[in-house]
């Protein structure tokens, strides 16, 4: 997350207070991605509202800005820059459970700055569930800018780089 691309400015400029009821996913869907392919397409064939589109990083942090909920299916099971791009748009972040050793949950915690599932049923359902309840999408993406802005901000991340370059030390919570 230190190679956030983002000032704190853009970051609040790309927050909008109405949000289109959608799930949001940027990033490769091609043929080195296949089982993030198959989950986009499991969404669409549950006639849940996806809209997954290749974007830069400024266009893909307005993206996540505008949409009650952010999709994240991540590679190699980690945790990617796609995680905090939707926390810093404030969009509700639904991504995949990924094992203990990766972090995640040392991060966010389960229903309060995500949501996390396993797999395509569960996925469908918990989208389904965000979607259908904005007020709780809405607080939920309220909770992960929350996080982002006391955990990630610039100043933040510029500490956490200074930390790693010049002591060879991460942060506690890395």
């Amino acid at each position: 997350g230190i190679t956030f691309p983002h000032d704190d400015a853009a970051v609040r400029a790309a927050r909008q207070r109405q949000r289109a009821v959608v799930l949001a996913f940027t990033g490769q869907i091609g043929q080195f991605h296949p089982r993030r392919k198959r989950l986009i397409e499991h969404l669409t064939a549950m006639k849940l509202p996806i809209l997954a589109r290749p974007l830069n990083q400024p266009d893909a942090l307005r993206f996540y800005g505008m949409a009650a909920v952010g999709f994240n299916a991540g590679l190699n099971c980690g945790i990617n820059l796609r995680v905090f791009e939707i926390l810093a748009g404030g969009a509700a972040l639904l991504t995949d459970r990924i094992a203990p050793e990766a972090g995640l949950d040392r991060l966010l915690g389960e229903g309060r700055e995500m949501i996390t599932y396993d797999g395509a049923d569960d996925m469908t359902e918990k989208a389904r569930d965000l979607l259908n309840r904005p007020a709780k999408a809405a607080a939920l993406g309220k909770s992960g800018a929350e996080w982002f802005d006391r955990n990630m901000n610039a100043e933040a991340r510029r500490a956490a780089f200074r930390c790693l370059a010049f002591d060879g030390a991460d942060l506690p919570q890395f």
